[in-house]
């Protein structure tokens, strides 16, 4: 966190113009890397949350649903 810091109070001794040439420069940076990173699957979300539904009647859930559709 230290680095963090020091690097924000040198960025406040930039002027304005280099401040934003900097925020530019960071956001052609950050964008590069995000688009290099693995590309995720949703299958990788299989069983997410499942242990909330361990509890729960699925088939009243699903009439509570419907009920709630009509009204």
């Amino acid at each position: 966190m230290s680095t963090y810091l020091e690097i924000r109070s040198k960025l406040e001794t930039l002027s304005r113009q280099e401040q934003l040439l900097l925020l530019e420069d960071l956001a052609v940076l950050i964008r590069c890397g995000i688009s290099q990173d693995k590309k995720s699957s949703l299958l990788e979300l299989e069983g997410l949350g499942e242990d909330i539904w361990t509890q729960v009647d699925v088939e009243d859930y699903l009439n509570q649903e419907r009920a709630s559709w009509t009204g």
